[in-house]
């Protein structure tokens, strides 16, 4: 078959904005999109198929690219069906996740627009490697974003719900949550209020003009702490609780064995606390986790996924017949 992979121009912006005439150098953060599409590449060369790379901005790119290309298969970057429709034509979306060198590919979209979500961590193996494998992340310090020195035992604060922001117009909030980050927040912080617990906001290491209505929601009161410097992984630590929307720093925090309060949706919904507006006292006043289904969700997680590290695990790709 005839296969097509859109790949978006790594060296600039993935948004609206300014393209060099001349192809650049790809930045290191992003060299695991390189990675992706040699797996995909490679995989379909040695099945036979013929295997075409159409690259451009990701801005640039429309569904009439996709009718002109006239592939049997294409795979569509950081879109989704609603958003990116091809009609009849047979596509794949794909994503990078929250570990960098693992990307989601499905015909409906990523995370909980993919026909896989929720996963079931019944369908995953509790004795596998991948749970010791990727929690391995935050000894390492390790993350999507760089982080600063972890301070260990010498990081200040205990006994708090951590509550990490995310950038309020990202997709993942625009396409899977009801409720917004600042909804979000507020409810967490009148939970603190009436009981008197500690919180504290990180803010989002990207885009910090964002958090400034977060920080300006956190610091009018009294029990909230918003802090922008340190690595994610000890603010995860020491914290008792984490409250999220749907970040992928839910999924650093069942890594690190930590209850975790979801107010969004995500591909890991079914091993958090689930919360909304109207539950949210009650939801995060009992929150709890089972170290067994963290451990299956994981191992799951990662049999959907796809490895760039591991091109084995591309193998599963579709063909025309499977899709």
């Amino acid at each position: 078959m005839k296969v097509a992979i859109f790949k978006p121009r790594l060296d600039c912006m993935f948004k609206k904005g300014y393209v060099p005439e001349v192809k650049g150098p790809t930045p290191p953060n992003r060299m695991p999109f390189e990675h992706f599409v040699e797996n995909v590449y490679k995989e379909y060369l040695y099945r036979g198929d013929e295997v075409k790379i159409i690259e451009k901005p990701l801005w640039q790119m429309s569904p009439k690219d996709v009718e002109e290309v006239g592939a049997d298969l294409s795979f569509i970057p950081h879109k989704e069906n609603h958003n990116f429709d091809c009609g009849d034509n047979k596509v794949l979306y794909y994503m990078q996740m929250v570990i960098p060198e693992y990307f989601s590919v499905n015909k409906t979209g990523w995370l909980a627009g993919a026909t896989y979500a929720p996963l079931d961590p019944n369908d995953g193996d509790e004795h596998d490697n991948h749970f010791e494998k990727l929690s391995q992340r935050s000894f390492k310090n390790i993350s999507k974003f760089d982080q600063p020195k972890r301070q260990w035992d010498a990081f200040p604060h205990r006994d708090y719900i951590l509550f990490p922001c995310q950038i309020p117009h990202d997709e993942t909030i625009k396409y899977h949550s009801k409720i917004t980050v600042e909804q979000a927040l507020n409810a967490v912080i009148t939970y603190c209020e009436n009981t008197n617990t500690k919180l504290i906001v990180k803010g989002h290491p990207v885009n910090r003009a964002s958090m400034e209505p977060l920080k300006s929601l956190t610091i009018s009161s009294t029990v909230t702490e918003y802090i922008e410097d340190g690595s994610i992984f000890d603010f995860i630590d020491y914290a008792k609780l984490v409250c999220v929307v749907n970040s992928g720093t839910g999924f650093e925090s069942i890594l690190m064995s930590k209850p975790v309060v979801m107010f969004g949706d995500a591909e890991y919904d079914k091993v958090v606390n689930k919360a909304n507006l109207d539950n949210y006292m009650e939801v995060i006043k009992n929150a709890t986790f089972d170290e067994t289904q963290y451990r299956k969700l994981v191992s799951r997680w990662c049999n959907v996924m796809y490895n760039t590290h591991d091109e084995v695990t591309f193998r599963k790709l579709p063909s025309l017949l499977s899709y």
